[in-house]
């Protein structure tokens, strides 16, 4: 297998080792092992994303397989005023690291989003329009998990260390209640810390706030 133009970033094989993909630059180029193998063979090769693809992972339930590159993120938080305005209105806060971990360790993103309570009331609503907007950027390719159908989330709240409701802005202990879960879930281990960045440049944890919408008048009177 050779011939690649640009340096292999991410690989990963399908559960039944039937196929094998490779990330190399914006390019997947998938292999077939069946019966001898590639040798010899063309692999099937999908231009599938405009940045490098730094992660790869095949389904378990079916013939699916996901990719992304980093590009994805901050496409993802482009143009905000376009056609999912909506969705970032009354978004006020983001943090979004990356991490890898799963079965083919493959490379993934925690987010946490923080809206106006006083605007918005439904939490799953939104958490369908992230995973729209996300499905969209990678072009098919991106999967997303809402926590708040997680099966863990009633134990959490049966110990008292759910945080994830809306806030009351005088409440400090809601406030440092958020704060320890957040530290607890961003800086948590268990083999997920990513140890080779994608890129020498790449930024693993990434954070924002949303710019406020200005509105009526025309700005100071200038002269000249």
């Amino acid at each position: 297998m050779s011939g690649y133009q640009a340096k292999v970033t991410a690989m990963g094989w399908r559960h039944d080792s039937r196929y094998f993909a490779t990330g190399a630059g914006a390019s997947l180029v998938i292999w077939d092992f069946a019966g001898a193998g590639p040798q010899g063979t063309e692999p099937l090769t999908v231009a599938a994303h405009t940045a490098r693809i730094n992660t790869i992972e095949f389904s378990h339930a079916d013939a699916r397989m996901a990719s992304g590159g980093e590009r994805d993120r901050e496409r993802f938080f482009d143009n905000q005023r376009g056609v999912d305005s909506d969705l970032f209105e009354h978004m006020a806060w983001y943090i979004c690291k990356m991490d890898t971990g799963g079965k083919r360790r493959a490379n993934h993103f925690h987010c946490l989003f923080l809206f106006d309570a006083s605007k918005v009331n439904d939490v799953n609503g939104l958490a369908n329009r992230i995973g729209q907007r996300w499905n969209e950027v990678t072009g098919g390719q991106g999967l997303m998990y809402n926590c708040h159908l997680s099966p863990d989330k009633s134990e959490l709240v049966a110990k008292g260390k759910w945080a994830l409701d809306p806030l009351d802005r005088g409440d400090a202990k809601q406030y440092a209640k958020l704060e320890d879960y957040v530290l607890d879930y961003f800086t948590k281990d268990k083999g997920q810390m990513v140890r080779v960045k994608p890129t020498a440049r790449a930024r693993t944890l990434t954070m924002g706030r949303m710019p406020e919408v200005r509105l009526g008048g025309t700005g100071r009177p200038r002269t000249m």
